[in-house]
């Protein structure tokens, strides 16, 4: 099976990853949200071979674009709560975000904070709260809590291309920040 994204595919990949709706998305590429919803499911199954993880989701998704350099790293140089301290987020909020950064569901990071799914939710609705708040913005989704999690170091990016030189394999880490 050939893995490799069409054009238009690729454009509903960067779409999600800059945190469009599908109804933006759509607006924006002059085509129906089912097929949308068809691109998504294709994405889903072609990112699955390349980076042979399972479920495919808005996070998995961003990350690939941002290793791809299909869209750049945002929150990078208007970053004012710091690389390390994020000072303005509470250790469980971080935890919160951490987990949905990596594709956990709020049922997922409730159990393995082993608390209620309601108190993860809260969580989560403060951490966004204040995010958006810093940078300004009206929203604020998984895939911008994607962005600021590598851009912070929270997270790393996942899935980074292994390249061979030589015969030696090495790992290739460009992620495009400017």
């Amino acid at each position: 099976m050939n893995h490799e994204l069409s054009p238009r595919e690729k454009e509903v990949v960067v779409g999600i990853a800059n945190g469009l709706t599908r109804k933006e998305i759509a607006e924006t590429l002059l085509i129906s949200i089912k097929t949308i919803e068809m691109y998504r499911t294709f994405i889903g199954i072609k990112l699955k071979g390349i980076l042979n993880h399972c479920p495919i989701g808005i996070a998995e998704i961003t990350h690939y674009a941002i290793m791809m350099c299909f869209v750049k790293l945002r929150f990078v140089s208007e970053n004012p709560i710091g690389v390390t301290t994020n000072t303005r987020l509470t250790p469980r909020e971080i935890e919160v975000v951490v987990g949905i950064a990596n594709g956990l569901c709020e049922k997922e990071i409730a159990e393995v904070l082993q608390v209620a799914f309601k108190t993860v939710d809260k969580h989560r609705q403060h951490a966004i709260q204040k995010l958006k708040a810093v940078f300004g913005l009206d929203r604020f989704g998984t895939s911008e809590i994607v962005h600021y999690a590598i851009a912070t170091g929270l997270v790393k990016l996942r899935f980074v291309p292994e390249i061979k030189v030589n015969g030696d394999s090495v790992l290739h880490n460009r992620v495009p920040t400017s």
